[in-house]
């Protein structure tokens, strides 16, 4: 599992639906960055939800 190169714009990785982020992502770093990933790629997954539910 690699991430995507625009790891700033998405955190889902090569594999479709496989999301990363904190210190998967970044090496040791500070737990607020890895809580501020998963807001985010929460955030990225609901919105992929929703995209599905509506077609």
């Amino acid at each position: 599992m690699q991430p995507k190169d625009s790891m700033s714009h998405s955190l889902e990785t090569n594999l479709r639906n496989i999301y990363a982020g904190g210190d998967m992502v970044r090496g040791a770093d500070l737990v607020v960055t890895a809580v501020s990933d998963g807001v985010q790629a929460a955030s990225q997954i609901l919105t992929r939800f929703s995209e599905k539910e509506s077609h």
